[in-house]
């Protein structure tokens, strides 16, 4: 079986970070954390129109309890039974808590009663090995002078080479990437508030984040040993 811990391989940090990317997913593992037994899929999306209403479970209307519904069975609930984080019974329409190890684990656990949909983009733009290997160049940088995106390219790929991640042609590569910087990962990343992109000068700056420690580790700093990186719990909103 898979170690599910901080130490976890980069692919499944992926997938890690991608379930915790939606309030609603983690609303589910919040909810399921203070369960002993199984639930039905209906009492869970009733609990979760009560939450995000702010009103008693009686006063959540069918129409939006049916909506939610429909969005946990497509969406929600197959992506987190795919992860292990619950075990879902979609004959039998009940959901229960997943592997504890998942909930437990450090990077996941202190996010469980965190909401706010900032999170949602936080998660998302960590859900991605180049992204979190780009942020540990930069914040591993000594000099805090921006670089450009085809520097940042370059240093990425070539990280990924010293980690046994071959590339057939390197420069080809990073002329790629540098594309899909412009394109995908650096929009995520400072929508996120963890860079700062001068589209003008085409340079990259490390903000920093109130909510993230810089303990990127574990397959892109030298010590495998330490976390991948350590969030810092937010208060908790409900």
């Amino acid at each position: 079986m898979t170690q599910r811990t901080g130490t976890t391989n980069e692919m499944r940090k992926d997938e890690i970070y991608t379930c915790l990317a939606h309030h609603r997913r983690r609303r589910i593992l919040a909810f399921l954390d203070d369960r002993s037994s199984p639930v039905s899929d209906t009492e869970l999306a009733t609990r979760i129109g009560a939450a995000e209403s702010n009103v008693a479970l009686e006063d959540v209307s069918e129409h939006d309890v049916r909506s939610i519904l429909v969005e946990l069975n497509h969406t929600h609930l197959p992506q987190l039974a795919d992860s292990g984080f619950v075990t879902w019974n979609r004959d039998a329409g009940t959901v229960a808590g997943g592997e504890r190890e998942m909930i437990e684990d450090p990077i996941v656990a202190p996010h469980l009663k965190s909401f706010d949909e900032s999170r949602d983009r936080l998660f998302s733009a960590l859900a991605h090995r180049r992204r979190r290997l780009a942020l540990s160049l930069l914040d591993g940088r000594e000099s805090e002078t921006p670089i450009t995106r085809e520097e940042l390219a370059t240093a990425v790929i070539a990280r990924e080479r010293a980690m046994g991640l071959e590339t057939e042609n390197e420069s080809e590569a990073a002329d790629q990437l540098a594309t899909k910087l412009y394109h995908q990962h650096l929009p995520k990343l400072e929508d996120a508030g963890l860079v700062a992109y001068d589209r003008d000068d085409e340079t990259i700056s490390d903000i920093g984040h109130l909510d993230v420690d810089a303990e990127w580790c574990d397959g892109t700093v030298d010590d495998p040993r330490r976390p991948v990186l350590e969030i810092s719990p937010l208060q908790a909103s409900y």
